[in-house]
Formats: C-alpha cells, structure tokens, sequence
C-alpha cells in the first residue's frame, strides 16, 4: 500500500507540475510568486502549487492540486473553516502569507 500511495503522490506531483508549466505558457508568471506545497507541504499537510500569472493588465492566482488534496484543503486539518475554530494567535502564523490572507489556500 505504502508503495502504491508514493507512486501516486509522484504522478500528482508531475501532472501538476505539467499543468503549471502549460500554464505558463499562455500567461507569463509573476516573478516570485510559485509556491510549490506538493513539494514542500505545509505542516498541517497541505499540498497544492500556486503560482501568480497576468491576465493582461491583471494578476490570477492559479492553484494546481488533486482531487485527493483539494479534500485535505478544504475537509482536512489545512480546511480554513479549521483555523476559524482555533484562537486568533493559533493560526496567525500560517496565514502570515499574502496569498492566504487574500482568501487563497
């Protein structure tokens, strides 16, 4: 089972990492702003990729993630409904960047 969940998790891994790239071939991205959590996970476990495009004169986030990881996102311990539960200082720190505190994952 062990084996069959890693060779899962590394598919994940390259058709969102081919999704992204796609991605950035239609839409230039925005220098610094990949953030690649399948790759490094956050400690609550939450896997995705963000990445800022432009849009011409705007800016999208594009989020690349699972089946499996969009239910541990929005379901799991990384669910924001989760950090509404928890006191303010609990969950500060994981919301400290601009992308989750703009209402991203």
């Amino acid at each position: 089972a062990g084996d069959a969940a890693a060779a899962a998790a590394a598919r994940d891994a390259q058709i969102a990492g081919r999704i992204i790239a796609l991605t950035h071939s239609l839409w230039p991205p925005v220098a610094h702003r990949l953030k690649d959590y399948i790759a490094h996970p956050k400690a609550n476990g939450y896997r995705c990729v963000h990445s800022t495009v432009r849009w011409g004169s705007l800016h999208a986030e594009v989020q690349v993630r699972s089946a499996e990881m969009h239910a541990h996102a929005e379901f799991g311990p990384a669910a924001h409904w989760m950090y509404k539960r928890q006191p303010r200082a609990a969950h500060a720190p994981a919301r400290a960047n601009a992308t989750t505190a703009a209402g991203g994952c």
